[in-house]
């Protein structure tokens, strides 16, 4: 949905053949190290082995060869689960923002993108200004998309297949083991913004939050896991209402004619999915029921004061919403995947003058709105810029 980084040229797309391409997530999931406690220890024969598995991968070591766990239970990890997926490769930029391709057993490839920040204020810390190092992490949730946002490196791919929950969560796993051997900020936050349209993989993403939440298992929080996506469907972001994380919708424009540009699969009216947002935000707790707003801004595209006005007039009834905690909008300078309209010139970035007119024109309206510092374009692994070299395989 919202893509990024391309370690491989999109133009060089190659076929991955056999070895299990083409198989549905369900197909691809087999027994996971990361099922909560209660099913993994109905597998393994007991809850203690399960914790025992769970201390092992928060303290970023492989369960199927530490030798904390007994050797039984190793076997049975070896014989019975799922192997765990490989970095086979790591960009670093300049800012330190890391880029993984993640490699699966049947060869297909996922980007995975931590994000460290110096300097941020904690929940706990907010009111007394004092700021912590942390890292934010960005995981995919489909190999490839089918949504085609044409500024989303991502969308140029179309859609591979569905990730399984142990695909999404093993990115988290990962993420620490390299965090831990890099030094980087721990973990606070993850962001279902990376390869792939989320609510079009409900199931599997409805699972990984919950394991990424459990205070038993990876323990983010349930506020700090977001999930992000276009709104493929009034009834699968009213469905999307009970994933236990916050939401995000991908708006990039409010009017009709430039959204159906920049996103050509929108099959429904703004107003329809955004009474479909505000009816899922509605029926949830107030804890969860903050949402995000984002929009890319692309030079003469759809950033004009016109623009900002009608995104102004799309939100305001979450603005009247008595049940809708807040909308924070999202500002993100597009990030150069080197595609334009088809037979046009290239996108651009707007410049930050612009970017700024536009967000005091939504600030003075009473939404927070925040520009998005652009991190990790000097390794394409900024927000749009994510795409690897898998693609639907053609055996037959």
């Amino acid at each position: 949905e919202t893509g990024g980084a391309g370690v491989h040229d999109l133009p060089n797309l190659i076929v991955v053949e056999g070895g299990g391409a083409g198989l549905t997530a369900d197909e691809m999931q087999g027994l996971s190290i990361f099922s909560d406690v209660a099913e993994l220890g109905g597998y393994l024969g007991g809850t203690g082995r399960a914790k025992l598995v769970w201390k092992s991968i928060m303290e970023a070591k492989n369960p199927f060869e530490d030798e904390a766990i007994h050797p039984n239970t190793r076997m049975q990890l070896l014989n019975r689960f799922e192997p765990l997926p490989q970095v086979v490769e790591k960009v670093t930029a300049g800012d330190l923002t890391t880029k993984m391709l993640v490699r699966m057993r049947d060869g297909m490839e996922i980007e995975t993108v931590i994000i460290p920040h110096d300097s941020r204020p904690t929940a706990q810390k907010s009111l007394t200004g004092e700021t912590a190092a942390r890292s934010t992490l960005c995981v995919s949730s489909q190999v490839g998309c089918n949504r085609a946002c044409v500024f989303c490196a991502t969308g140029k791919m179309g859609f591979v297949r569905q990730l399984s929950a142990h695909e999404i969560l093993a990115q988290v796993y990962l993420a620490r083991q390299i965090i831990a051997q890099d030094g980087l900020p721990p973990l606070h936050n993850v962001v279902f913004m990376g390869m792939g349209e989320p609510l079009n993989n409900l199931k599997h993403v409805t699972k990984a939050a919950e394991v990424m939440a459990d205070h038993q298992c990876f323990s983010v929080g349930s506020s700090r896991v977001t999930i992000s996506s276009v709104g493929p469907s009034p009834a699968i972001i009213r469905a999307s209402a009970q994933l236990p994380a916050l939401l995000a919708w991908s708006v990039h424009a409010a009017d009709e004619e430039t959204r159906k540009k920049l996103v050509p699969t929108t099959a429904h009216t703004m107003v329809q999915l955004r009474d479909a947002y505000l009816e899922a935000l509605e029926s949830r707790s107030k804890g969860r029921s903050t949402f995000m707003v984002a929009v890319t801004l692309i030079e003469g595209v759809n950033d004009s004061q016109q623009h900002a006005l009608d995104l102004i007039q799309l939100l305001l009834p979450f603005q009247e919403s008595s049940k809708c905690k807040g909308v924070m909008v999202d500002l993100i300078p597009y990030n150069d995947i080197g595609f334009g309209f088809e037979g046009g010139p290239n996108f651009g970035r707007t410049e930050h003058d612009k970017i700024r007119e536009f967000q005091i024109a939504i600030r003075k309206a009473g939404f927070p709105c925040f520009v998005r510092v652009t991190r990790g374009d000097d390794s394409s692994a900024a927000c749009g810029q994510l795409a690897t070299s898998s693609i639907k395989s053609k055996t037959k």
